[in-house]
């Protein structure tokens, strides 16, 4: 069947972008152009077996147009928009598709999700299992025990819990429910592709410079997710999952494509402004339509430039900022699914141009990054470049042998959080300040001789520390340090709201506290290495 686009333009671009192997017989248009295949409808009547799609504003006038030929909805012409649900695969479902009424297991921050985001959805009542909840209301709407529910089948279930693999199974292996049919999880409609098409062709155009991070840059986070970003820069929108995709299904994906179209057609609409370092007013441009179609045919790279790992959280450390307990190995099933992921990352990893480990877990403790990481191989190619994020304490001379000379050049981040003893064993729970000094005093070595080609060391600012920050300044200078990076305390789900007002040193309208500032009036943090990132107090 041939494929012709009835309207030229913005959207058309657009649909060709994303459908790259739609293939386009030709283009219709009022004005014939026949070098740019473009002709006038007067062209369809020579034609048999195609489907028109059409693109563009005026659409009802577009469909008279092509009913007063003859044509027929659905045989002969479609909306564009009609094409958006064809991305959505086996695995996603479009929330338009959802019956008006629904039943919802969960009354979480998930639940509470859905609920704001598809506001018109009708919930009869939710679902959960904790039995203290069974006959309690959330918004007006009645929650109920699973072993309370009588009616199974009648309501369409969203099951909006993250973890919820013995959900699933009690709805298939206990009440014959079928996926699609009787229920879904929320995260096969939140995300869907057509949603995210829809979303990337009608956002207003946002005259910003053009961002090149989706199309060079790629995350890997917890649960083998994929981002183009970092993820919350892009609201936590996944392009794919390494434990469901090989990299390139990832990297080439429907939504990796929706996702670099927002860049090019100037919505952004995927982008936390709050957040983002580009979608500033100084980085605004004047822009015309025309000034940036050619930006269409930019394509990603075979292989991302940066690619960050951090898909592991075991650590050596729980340090009272970032975990409740330790976490020394992942559990047996998380072992099936950390072994997929390293496997289809290990060709990407090698060939990248500069690989970053880790945001989670650290990259000299976790199995899983060394096996991404360090030399594997007596024989094994120079790579190019590795930014290490790491507490420092397994940096020794030993496992410096395991890369030396492996990468073109390396860069360390060294999380410390303290400059004596007695702070820093009291936060970096299980940390020796010892070891970590021996190590400091080896890496400054390094860095002096130019093995190391950059470093930094960080210290997250709480009640507990911020008076040691001068000295840290100290120990960063003394071990050659580039960087000596400060920032203040978030709070990772760790704290109560009284528990971290008391340890954050800045207020609830978030100024700073006085005594922080009078730490902060020392000439030494207008040193050239000191940044203070957040923290400043103008």
């Amino acid at each position: 069947m041939k494929n012709i686009i009835y309207g030229v333009g913005k959207h058309q671009r657009e649909i060709e972008y994303v459908f790259r192997k739609l293939e386009i017989e030709y283009y219709l248009s009022d004005v014939e152009d026949i070098e740019k295949r473009v002709y006038t409808l007067e062209r369809l009547r020579t034609e048999s077996d195609y489907r028109v799609i059409i693109c563009g504003e005026e659409k009802e006038k577009k469909v008279e147009k092509l009913k007063s030929l003859g044509l027929k909805a659905g045989e002969n012409y479609i909306l564009a928009e009609e094409l958006y649900k064809e991305l959505n695969g086996s695995f996603y479902m479009d929330a338009l598709e959802l019956p008006e009424w629904i039943a919802v297991w969960g009354t979480g921050k998930v639940a509470k999700i859905l609920k704001s985001k598809y506001p018109y959805l009708r919930i009869a009542y939710y679902i959960d299992s904790d039995p203290g909840k069974n006959g309690t209301y959330l918004d007006g709407i009645e929650i109920k025990n699973p072993q309370e529910v009588e009616d199974w089948g009648k309501y369409f279930v969203v099951v909006a819990v993250n973890l919820c693999d013995d959900i699933i199974n009690f709805l298939e292996e206990k009440k014959g429910l079928q996926e699609k049919k009787n229920y879904i999880r929320f995260k096969q409609i939140n995300g869907a592709p057509s949603e995210l098409m829809r979303k990337v062709c009608t956002a207003k155009t946002q005259n910003y410079s053009m961002c090149m991070q989706m199309f060079r840059f790629a995350f890997v986070g917890m649960g083998g997710e994929v981002h183009l970003c970092c993820p919350h820069m892009v609201y936590n929108i996944p392009c794919g999952n390494l434990i469901e995709n090989t990299w390139e299904e990832c990297w080439n994906s429907s939504i990796a494509k929706i996702m670099r179209l927002s860049l090019i057609n100037k919505t952004f609409c995927f982008c936390d402004k709050t957040q983002c370092m580009v979608l500033h007013e100084e980085n605004k441009v004047e822009y015309k339509e025309e000034d940036y179609l050619s930006d269409f045919r930019i394509q990603a790279l075979s292989i991302p430039k940066e690619l960050v790992l951090a898909f592991e959280d075991s650590c050596n450390l729980a340090c009272t900022s970032c975990r409740k307990g330790f976490k020394f190995r992942p559990k047996e099933w998380e072992n099936r699914i950390l072994d997929v992921c390293t496997e289809r990352l290990r060709e990407v990893a090698q060939k990248v141009d500069k690989l970053t480990v880790s945001g989670n877990g650290d990259p000299l403790f976790s199995e899983f990054y060394r096996k991404l990481w360090m030399r594997q191989d007596e024989n094994e190619l120079q790579r190019k470049n590795i930014s290490l994020i790491t507490n420092g304490l397994l940096f020794n001379e030993f496992n410096w042998k395991k890369i030396d000379g492996l990468y073109e050049s390396i860069s360390l981040d060294i999380s410390i959080d303290a400059a004596t003893k007695e702070t820093y064993e009291s936060i970096r729970v299980g940390g020796n300040f010892d070891i970590l000094s021996k190590n400091l005093d080896f890496i400054g070595k390094l860095r002096q001789s130019g093995k190391i080609s950059h470093l930094m060391i960080r210290f997250v600012v709480q009640k507990k520390n911020y008076f040691e920050m001068a000295q840290f300044v100290v120990l960063g200078k003394n071990i050659h340090a580039d960087v000596v990076y400060f920032c203040k305390i978030a709070n990772w789900n760790m704290y109560t709201d009284e528990e971290y007002a008391e340890i954050s040193m800045y207020d609830e309208n978030d100024n700073m506290k006085p005594e922080l500032m009078d730490v902060l009036m020392n000439p030494i943090f207008k040193e050239p290495i000191v940044d203070l990132s957040n923290m400043r107090i103008s």
